[in-house]
């Protein structure tokens, strides 16, 4: 309560953004033990960075940040109706990302490395760069998986399913290398 937790979160008590509070990030963050940046509140990372190595973004309230990048065994855990809003949102072999039923997830850039992701609630929004290095994207649930049309796709390895009859609505160029022959058949939108 009312400490700065620095810009490296170890082995501290789980950071807990309660509703009503603001707090704007000075510097980029790093979370490298299993701890948990819990916003219910509002948290105002733009411009700034947040890296978890090991710890978790959650909670229903609002996120901003330049960027997010989820290494091993991190996790975007956030819940019903939260906004989280980042230039570029990176997910490492081993972490994962989970929206809750009308949470909100607007990225720039989405570079999925290696995991299988299975979003199935919420509304995601990717402007301009969906980048899958031997990932998956399940889409499952009641997904609202948006691609804006100035979006590109880059499949190096990855692939792009959808198990219901989940709206996705995309109108964009699709870049398909390394593979892409094989990847073809696994594309559909």
């Amino acid at each position: 309560t009312g400490l700065n937790p620095g810009t490296n979160v170890n082995g501290l008590k789980d950071v807990n953004i309660p509703i009503g509070i603001t707090v704007t990030m000075d510097a980029d963050v790093a979370v490298n033990t299993n701890r948990k940046i819990i916003v219910d509140g509002t948290l105002n990372g733009t411009g700034h960075i947040l890296s978890l190595s090991g710890g978790n973004l959650e909670g229903t309230g609002t996120s901003l940040f330049d960027s997010l990048y989820c290494g091993l065994t991190s996790a975007i855990n956030i819940g019903a109706n939260a906004n989280l809003t980042s230039n570029a949102i990176f997910l490492s072999t081993g972490s994962n990302i989970t929206p809750g039923t009308g949470a909100n997830i607007i990225c720039n850039n989405l570079t999925n490395q290696g995991n299988i992701l299975n979003i199935s609630e919420g509304n995601f929004t990717v402007k301009d760069n969906l980048e899958l290095t031997a990932g998956w994207l399940r889409l499952t649930g009641n997904t609202l998986f948006t691609l804006t049309d100035t979006c590109w796709i880059k499949m190096r390895g990855g692939r792009i399913r959808n198990y219901t009859t989940n709206d996705i609505t995309a109108n964009l160029n699709v870049r398909l290398s390394d593979n892409a022959d094989s990847l073809v058949n696994d594309l559909s939108l």
